[in-house]
């Protein structure tokens, strides 16, 4: 389990919210709600945990404002 402390519960929902509409099923946690908690399957591999860093990158960065929310992966060639 690891865990992805942000600003404020906020924050924090909105990254677990797009990255469910992505595809990429998180949780919130900590004593306020402020972390996205990552909690990948032990026969996870390699290729599904790039994916899922794709997603978050994408997503943490529509939350910084440096990509409208709302727009997609692009697709995988």
């Amino acid at each position: 389990m690891l865990g992805l402390p942000c600003a404020d519960r906020h924050v924090a929902d909105l990254v677990s919210t797009l990255a469910f509409a992505q595809g990429l099923l998180v949780e919130t946690c900590g004593r306020r709600g402020e972390v996205v908690k990552l909690l990948p399957p032990l026969t996870v591999t390699k290729a599904e945990v790039e994916v899922a860093l794709q997603i978050l990158e994408h997503v943490t960065d529509q939350v910084a404002g440096s990509r409208p929310v709302g727009s997609t992966l692009p697709a995988a060639t």
